[in-house]
């Protein structure tokens, strides 16, 4: 059994019992559930739990498990860059470790340079995270509690650990030789061209969102953003973030069905937080834009 893969199935199934309910604002949906849910602003005025309370975290702390998946997966590039090029053999400690959080019985799932190319574009994703964390984004003093901490935490050690095992030289049926290390395919580039995309418009919409922060008075501000794909839908960071993994899937190929999963958990995931937010946004401004959607341009 996989561990890895058992763990986003958890929190896949989590999402369709507490985050569709919630989104749909059904009534018989325990309280603690619906306070437990939300963070950011959409928590703001809902909090009634004690418990719910004492486990608020602030949200900058998202910083800190994009600083342990930088590490993380720099590692993972390392090791998978002495494989393929040096033809290094890892010590039993790391064999063990992934016998134990990802045990399968099948032959790699993907060639090495899809590997080591979707690895090294995740380690590049999560260190412009950091820096936009650290450097770009003002934060309005908003807070999460520990279940998104723990989760953002599990996410990010769960896509790398999946980058590592699945690929050649380090699944249990192997052959341990990598041909065609460096080549180079037409969905190679295809995927770095989305990942691009994903990337610059994940970045214009969180340095947009700073920037009606930089004022200190307006530091707890909310604001009707513009420009770029804000014209089209409400949350482009999340579709931007959601464009970003389908790039790593064209890349690893899609018969990659760790990532598939992963992929859908991330699809899920982004389009819930975003239909609250854009709900938030209906709800907060009367002005706001009739025909912006939440995620999805023109559609939802």
């Amino acid at each position: 059994m996989s561990l890895v893969l058992a763990t986003f199935a958890f929190l896949l199934l989590l999402m369709f019992v507490m985050g569709i309910p919630c989104n749909m604002g059904l009534s018989w949906v325990p309280y603690i559930i619906r306070e437990i849910y939300p963070y950011g602003k959409t928590s703001d005025g809902i909090l009634r739990s004690s418990i719910v309370k004492a486990i608020l975290v602030p949200k900058s702390w998202f910083s800190h498990f994009y600083l342990f998946s930088v590490l993380y997966s720099l590692e993972i590039v390392i090791i998978l860059s002495l494989k393929y090029f040096v033809q290094w053999e890892e010590p039993s400690i790391l064999r063990t470790y992934l016998d134990l959080v990802s045990y399968h019985k099948e032959k790699p799932l993907c060639d090495a340079t899809s590997s080591l190319l979707a690895a090294t574009l995740f380690f590049i994703h999560v260190s412009r995270r950091l820096y936009e964390s650290l450097r770009v984004t003002i934060y309005s003093g908003a807070q999460m509690n520990l279940v998104h901490y723990v989760a953002g935490f599990t996410h990010y050690w769960g896509c790398t650990t999946v980058l590592l095992t699945y690929s050649p030289g380090f699944s249990n049926q192997d052959e341990n030789n990598f041909p065609g290390m460096m080549d180079i395919h037409y969905w190679h580039l295809v995927g770095i061209v989305v990942f691009l995309f994903g990337q610059y418009n994940q970045y214009m919409a969180h340095s947009k969102l700073a920037s009606f922060r930089k004022d200190p008075q307006n530091k707890k501000g909310y604001f009707i953003a513009r420009g770029g794909l804000f014209e089209y839908v409400s949350c482009p960071n999340f579709l931007s973030e959601i464009i970003i993994y389908i790039s790593l899937h064209m890349i690893l190929g899609f018969a990659h069905y760790p990532w598939t999963l992963i992929t859908v958990w991330v699809i899920t995931n982004q389009t819930l937080a975003a239909t609250m937010s854009h709900k938030w946004y209906l709800t907060k401004f009367e002005d706001y834009p009739k025909s912006r959607r939440a995620i999805i341009p023109f559609i939802y």
